[in-house]
């Protein structure tokens, strides 16, 4: 095991430092702020003294009989548990560390895990990890609550403002893969803007691939009492607009598209595009493989989205992946739904709620 420590003016150049020196896999252990030795020390700036560590796998031991012939060494036990899973990393041999390293190395490498076990990535998740231990004071690095706060304020920061004001209208579509939950959460926003925002509402589907989607949209259109209009040409498009002029939100349902339909995704946008003022929303389903979200991002940011929407937060317990999406994205999270009632299972998303989300609640430590 290797620890060392770096002095630099500020702490990104002495990061930089340790991973160039030390690689990725290095994990920072404790950052203070220091002063130059002697008199004119105390008259100069402070500088930033970093102390990390790395692992170094254990060397197997070799029967002489064997040690010429290098196909017969074993591979490391490290090395092996490394291929097989990608998460796991060698373990620091804390008899060799300083007994006042060896709490925050601990508590820094637990929440390092518990965030990949939430689904976030692991550079991402070392990431976060980093930046948490960068904002602590030195003599609270081995506080394991205020590393959980710190992570979460880190966390928190993930997630943009508004850029567009919100979802305000005068029209909104609602873009998507196949199966997240488009027609759900269009009915849900409906139910907001009519019976809670008491705006006039009207509904527009183009999703005429699914007869029980159009059936099950204009059931809700019934019971909210607001007109839908069930288009299937860029000219009824419009003759829907034009009939709904009088309305304060419209929203538009779209049919599920799979990100590798890209001639389809293109046919889409060339419809909407012909909408004035459009807001475009991508709705996403927390269940989403993590490998998957990249694709989706490169597909559908053809539309421009102002907003995410997550749906089906209730059906997994890694909604760390989504964390990837917005930091690919730097796109505000709008809404996330968490089941099937309309409207109740809707809430406005903000940074607190979604940091919850991700680490696991309140009281994720």
């Amino acid at each position: 095991m290797k620890i060392r420590r770096y002095v630099a003016s500020t702490l990104e150049e002495a990061v930089d430092r340790v991973k160039r020196d030390l690689g990725r896999d290095a994990i920072i252990l404790e950052v203070r702020r220091i002063r130059a030795p002697g008199f004119w020390g105390w008259l100069k700036r402070r500088r930033i003294e970093v102390t990390a560590a790395v692992a170094q796998p254990p060397t197997p031991a070799v029967p002489l009989r064997q040690a010429s012939i290098t196909q017969q060494v074993p591979v490391p036990a490290v090395q092996r548990i490394r291929r097989t899973n990608p998460l796991a990393s060698p373990v620091v041999e804390e008899e060799l560390m300083p007994e006042r390293l060896r709490v925050p190395y601990n508590l820094a490498r637990h929440h390092t895990e518990r965030l990949i076990n939430r689904g976030v990535e692991v550079d991402l998740a070392r990431n976060i990890v980093e930046q948490a231990l960068a904002t602590i004071p030195a003599e609270e690095l081995g506080n394991s609550q205020a590393l959980t706060q710190s992570i979460k304020k880190v966390v928190m920061g993930f997630f943009p403002p508004q850029k567009c004001g919100g979802l305000t209208g005068p029209v909104i579509a609602f873009v998507g893969p196949t199966g997240v939950g488009k027609t759900t959460t269009v009915a849900k926003l409906a139910a907001v803007y009519s019976l809670q925002q008491g705006k006039k509402v009207a509904l527009i589907t183009t999703d005429t691939y699914r007869i029980a989607a159009v059936e099950q949209l204009r059931r809700y259109a019934n019971i909210l009492h607001v007109p839908l209009a069930v288009v299937y040409t860029a000219d009824d498009l419009q003759s829907a607009l034009d009939q709904y002029k009088e309305a304060e939100v419209i929203l538009v349902d779209t049919a599920g598209r799979s990100p590798q339909q890209g001639l389809h995704l293109a046919e889409l946008r060339n419809l909407l595009a012909s909408i004035p003022d459009l807001q475009t929303a991508l709705v996403v389903s927390a269940t989403t493989k993590a490998e998957d979200l990249e694709l989706i991002y490169e597909r559908f940011r053809i539309f421009s989205p102002c907003q995410v929407v997550f749906t089906k937060i209730d059906e997994t317990e890694s909604a760390g992946t989504l964390l990837s999406l917005v930091n690919l994205m730097q796109v505000p999270v709008g809404f996330i739904a968490n089941g099937q009632n309309v409207p109740d299972d809707l809430k406005a998303a903000n940074p607190n709620l979604l940091a919850n989300l991700i680490l696991g609640g309140a009281n994720h430590a």
